[in-house]
């Protein structure tokens, strides 16, 4: 708490920090955070759903990528809360806020139970289809659920298994399978409550056949990016059968996001963040990459999304810091600022997708013990944007 009131006296009037909350630990043992979704708003109400986990549940997430390997032990859950969120520079709401988070009655929405044949950690949570659909990963297999009931409708599966990386798109779902390929699902009438059809599997042509680590559907919703533990970036088109390499990089690649046109961004295992415009890809070449990002601190990247109102803009996770970057800065200054308040691993991170909150960030911390895992929700300053 020392350091967060230190940071704050630093930076008063480049953010507002609405709230920090320590999810609930009656849901999951344990109450870490794993990932988050906004949901809907109505008004100045909005939902917001978070993966929960126990520390067993912390440690398989952690290290799937080398293990693959689950536990009887593991735990995790889904939770919903609802609340009044102030719109900028309206903070007279945040004693409901406060007591909103710090109730025990927080709807747990599904639970893997201990000894379970399907108690892998629920990550990567996305909503889709206007709000109506959550999708999240179990290691194995997609699961999604409807969020007016809440029931699960489906489970996505691989024959060699889902390896616990997926992305959605507007009309597809793309999945990697155990043996390093991608699997693709095509909705059948823009709906994903019901089922899917047109499942297609897409191989690499690469020699030495490499773990997927990153996959990320493009906005055009024709394609998607697939990024390898070995570091090679790659580009799959649904209307035909093969990927095409389009670079590589010294790390494994674990983030994807696209920004403005033809340009993504892409960050790796080894802190390396950089801006790639497609229009100059070419196979095994580096021209596509247009500017490489200096980070203040280097660590793994474990996430970037990019600003919904503002598709310059972009958040990225690294370590306990979320720093947010201009990719067409109007001086050289790229990165704009960094939120310091978390007190270990940032997990995941969304900015709200209704304009009425704009430039509104939630970020969870995964935790380091008994019901340390965190969600804050902030905002920078229009004036750093």
């Amino acid at each position: 708490m020392a350091n967060l009131r230190a940071w704050r006296a630093r930076a008063p009037f480049t953010y507002e920090f609405i709230y920090r909350r320590t999810p609930d630990v009656t849901a999951v043992d344990d109450g870490l955070c794993l990932s988050m979704a906004w949901g809907n708003s109505r008004g100045r109400m909005v939902d917001c759903f978070l993966s929960q986990g126990n520390t067993q549940t912390s440690e398989l997430v952690q290290s799937w990528a080398q293990v693959r390997q689950s536990s009887d032990d593991v735990a995790s859950a889904i939770t919903q809360t609802t609340f009044d969120l102030p719109q900028r520079g309206h903070m007279g709401g945040i004693k409901s806020l406060l007591s909103a988070f710090n109730s025990d009655e927080v709807p747990v929405l599904h639970k893997n139970q201990k000894k379970d044949d399907y108690a892998h950690a629920i990550t990567g949570l996305k909503l889709r289809d206007e709000g109506r659909v959550l999708f999240g990963c179990a290691m194995e297999r997609v699961m999604v659920w409807t969020t007016d009931s809440i029931q699960q409708r489906e489970s996505l599966l691989l024959l060699d298994g889902v390896d616990g990386v997926y992305d959605v798109g507007r009309d597809f779902v793309v999945a990697s399978s155990m043996t390093g390929e991608v699997g693709v699902w095509k909705s059948a009438s823009r709906n994903y409550m019901w089922r899917y059809n047109d499942t297609r599997r897409l191989r690499c042509d690469m020699d030495d056949m490499p773990v997927v680590s990153s996959l990320h559907v493009t906005p055009s919703d024709d394609g998607a990016f697939v990024g390898y533990s070995h570091g090679a970036l790659a580009y799959c088109d649904f209307r035909v059968p093969y990927m095409k390499s389009v670079t590589s990089f010294a790390g494994a690649v674990r983030c994807i996001e696209s920004t403005t046109g033809y340009c993504v961004v892409v960050g790796t295992d080894d802190g390396s963040l950089s801006l790639l415009d497609m229009r100059f890809a070419r196979s095994e070449s580096s021209s596509s990459i247009v500017r490489t990002y200096e980070q203040p601190v280097q660590a793994p990247i474990t996430a970037i999304r990019s600003c919904p109102h503002d598709p310059r803009v972009f958040a990225v996770a690294v370590g306990t810091n979320v720093h947010i970057y201009n990719c067409e800065p109007r001086d050289s200054r790229c990165l704009l600022f960094t939120h310091e308040a978390h007190q270990s691993k940032v997990m995941d991170l969304g900015w709200h997708p209704s304009p009425e909150f704009s430039y509104t960030i939630g970020s969870v911390e995964l935790g380091s013990g008994h019901g340390s895992g965190e969600f804050q929700i902030w905002r920078p300053s229009d004036f750093i944007l």
